[in-house]
């Protein structure tokens, strides 16, 4: 399969759209206060971002305009992955 702009780009929303939903999933869960799987939900969300700054990593290289955005998304997962308190 060969990974060009769109592709990765394609691969960004639809890991952001899963990633909303693990997010409501959890609240939701965290509100409700059942502990229920949100250990697997963080787990999961880790396994997400860790996808989505490797496409947008991609993106970002392939990109001839945007690159500000595509190095937001990627520099913003870094934060989030890396990131002390």
């Amino acid at each position: 399969m060969e990974f060009t702009l769109r592709r990765s780009a394609q691969a960004v929303m639809l890991l952001l759209l899963a990633l909303v939903a693990t997010q409501a999933v959890f609240t939701v869960l965290f509100n409700a206060n059942i502990a229920g799987p949100r250990p697997f939900i963080w787990g999961l969300e880790v396994i997400l971002f860790a996808f989505l700054a490797a496409f947008a990593g991609a993106a970002l290289v392939q990109a001839k305009s945007h690159q500000l955005g595509w190095s937001a998304i990627a520099f913003g997962v870094g934060v989030v992955l890396f990131g002390g308190r």
